[in-house]
């Protein structure tokens, strides 16, 4: 299988570009582009977006993997469990602060999903990236940071940081002593996911498509190939085109809501 790979990264300009060039590309199935959370379901409903919508305008082929979101804190400075957070946000005047790896990020976004179900009064403070934004919280910069768990992971098991929740409405396999926020004392919360998955030109055959999301499964499920996925604290987590398609609606409503109430920009 000869297969041109167009890369796209999270939030970043060259990323949609690669998906609106494989919008144009034949509808053949030799042209894929490999795709996360960001340039699929959350830069469509930025204010200022290009217009470009991969959810109606690309044909998903399979998704990869997840990564897990977590909520840190400092051990020493920060709150102690999801609701001292809350709490803690709650009664001082100048809110909580909190770092992520930038705006408009499943990161970001994930505590403003917290913020409007609680009331919370966290105010954000916005890094280049993952690493930078767990750091911030280890160094006592920022209180707490919402980052991913292959950021955090090595820190949270070194006691460098204090894993408050998981965004996710299940605990991760490969930390399964985190609790997440739902199970912290916010019933039923289940924040945006961070993931990674394959698309296609729209158009492209329904069977070659089937054909591909097949071939994908089946290296997705091969022991060396899942060590090397959770290596990296990500999780396996193949979904066929069908199954697939219907996360990518859902996961788009679920981010164009949360943008849409956050303040406009001064």
């Amino acid at each position: 299988m000869a297969l041109s790979t167009l890369h796209s990264r999270s939030l970043a300009p060259r990323g949609l570009l690669g998906l609106i060039s494989l919008a144009k590309s034949p509808p053949d199935g030799d042209t894929l582009a490999v795709a996360a959370t960001g340039a699929l379901v959350i830069n469509p409903h930025v204010p200022g977006s290009s217009g470009f919508d991969p959810v109606r305008e690309l044909a998903p082929v399979a998704k990869l993997i997840e990564i897990p979101l977590v909520v840190v804190a400092n051990p020493k400075t920060g709150p102690k469990t999801i609701m001292d957070a809350i709490n803690r946000s709650k009664a001082s005047p100048d809110g909580l602060s909190y770092g992520s790896t930038g705006v408009n990020s499943s990161q970001h976004l994930s505590v403003e999903m917290l913020k409007k179900a609680t009331g919370a009064n966290f105010v954000h403070v916005a890094y280049r990236g993952s690493g930078p934004a767990s750091l911030a919280a280890v160094a006592g910069e920022v209180p707490m940071t919402s980052t991913d768990l292959t950021a955090a992971h090595e820190n949270i098991k070194a006691g460098n940081l204090t894993a408050l929740g998981l965004t996710s409405a299940k605990r991760s396999k490969l930390a399964p002593d985190i609790p997440t926020i739902a199970e912290g004392g916010v019933p039923g919360f289940d924040g945006p996911a961070s993931f990674i998955g394959i698309m296609a030109p729209l158009g492209t055959p329904p069977e070659r498509i089937r054909q591909l999301s097949l071939e994908i499964a089946a290296i997705v499920a091969k022991p060396d190939v899942q060590e090397k996925i959770r290596a990296l604290s990500v999780e396996p987590a193949y979904e066929d085109e069908a199954v697939f398609g219907k996360y990518l609606v859902s996961e788009s409503a679920k981010l164009k809501d949360v943008i849409a109430s956050l303040p406009t920009p001064k």
